[in-house]
């Protein structure tokens, strides 16, 4: 294969075109890209635990599917959390009526100051188991902490469970960011605020982001730093949708 010679134009021409335009060249400067893998990832996301021990009646949602703050997702029987709760209530109101008993006793001399702090004392125990029935009686009913989507179902309805058992795997498709692992020596130009282009690959599509955060050390090994963004506009982004656990590569234009 061979090769032309290029011949540059005679200095006269140079300064001709020079004059013309105005300015007078020192430097050629280019823009540079670079690229790397981003993976989008949800901002909120949890595994949802039971804080009882009990079987499960009802399973509100299921893998796919969307709800809203507030709704309830799971349901526990509850039976036995509820009648220890109507005991609880009931030793309390007959604890406290005993020491509103005793301060009007007290009044009138006819008990002691240490029978009045006795059944003050077993009236508070009694208030105090009476709360914790109740909260156990609230952990019967799972509510969503956040509108979001079901991303796993890790039990079965009229399932037995024991406290701390994992239920199921939520997300929010409504707050999402980017992680990116770039190249330590990209520390020298990358900061807060920074624009790139992300394509994803399942979608085809091309949004504008932008970096929020840069971790705060670099991994010695990779020479890697963890980079976090956001997509500019979020809602155009949610509306393809761009789902966490996409992957696109992501442009950064770099003007040296």
């Amino acid at each position: 294969m061979g090769y032309g010679v290029f011949h540059w134009p005679a200095r006269s021409v140079i300064i001709g075109l020079i004059i013309t335009l105005g300015y007078l060249p020192t430097q050629s400067i280019a823009d540079a890209t670079e690229e790397v893998r981003g993976l989008v990832r949800p901002v909120s996301r949890a595994v949802l635990s039971s804080e009882i021990r009990d079987r499960i009646v009802r399973i509100g949602y299921r893998v796919g599917e969307t709800f809203g703050k507030g709704d309830t997702l799971l349901e526990f029987d509850c039976k036995y959390y509820r009648a220890e709760l109507k005991a609880k209530s009931a030793l309390y109101k007959a604890e406290n009526a005993q020491y509103k008993n005793n301060l009007r006793l007290l009044e009138l001399n006819a008990t002691s100051d240490i029978e009045v702090e006795v059944s003050a004392a077993r009236a508070e125990e009694a208030l105090a188991e009476k709360n914790k029935a109740e909260i156990q009686v609230t952990s019967c009913v799972v509510n969503a902490p956040y509108a979001g989507a079901v991303d796993s179902l890790l039990v079965n309805e009229s399932e037995n469970v024991a406290p701390s058992t994992e239920l199921m795997t939520i997300l929010s498709h409504a707050d999402l960011e980017i992680e990116l692992l770039v190249p330590s020596a990209w520390l020298r130009w990358i900061k807060p605020t920074a624009l790139f282009s992300l394509r994803v690959d399942e979608t085809g599509t091309e949004h504008e982001c932008e970096i929020s955060r840069v971790a705060a050390s670099v991994d010695p090994v990779s020479q890697t730093v963890l980079v976090i963004a956001k997509f500019v506009d979020a809602e155009a982004a949610a509306a393809v949708p761009v789902l966490a656990g996409m992957s696109g590569s992501a442009r950064f234009d770099i003007t040296p």
